[in-house]
């Protein structure tokens, strides 16, 4: 698997200590779902088709049967991932955010995050 540069898991920021962190393998993959989840869609001009529609679905009539499947789509296509073996939404609506914990596997080796959204 390709090397990546490392980012900060708290603050997304380029990890920089005598040059640019790297990162890989199951690291690698965990930060690519972090990623891909934390993007709205249309959000990256080159392709505006990758990231999630955050603001259709977390309306005021939200239903978390479809934002789980399709956070779980999003982590299954992530390169790298073979499976999402827990996946847990918790709404807080008096702060209006989601917060996003998962597990998988990826490269045989298990993986977990935390995202707020």
């Amino acid at each position: 698997m390709a090397l990546n540069l490392e980012l900060d898991p708290d603050t997304n920021d380029l990890v920089i200590a005598r040059g640019a962190g790297r990162i890989e393998g199951i690291q690698y993959i965990a930060q690519l779902v972090k990623n891909r989840l934390l993007t709205v869609l249309e959000e990256w001009d080159l392709d505006r088709t990758i990231g999630i529609a955050w603001f259709d679905l977390l309306g005021k009539d939200y239903d978390l049967g479809i934002i789980q499947g399709t956070v779980r789509s999003v982590i299954l296509e992530t390169r790298g991932v073979t499976s999402v073996t827990s996946l847990i939404l918790t709404p807080d609506t008096k702060e209006r955010k989601l917060n996003i914990t998962f597990t998988g596997t990826g490269d045989g080796t298990e993986f977990t995050g935390t995202v707020t959204v």
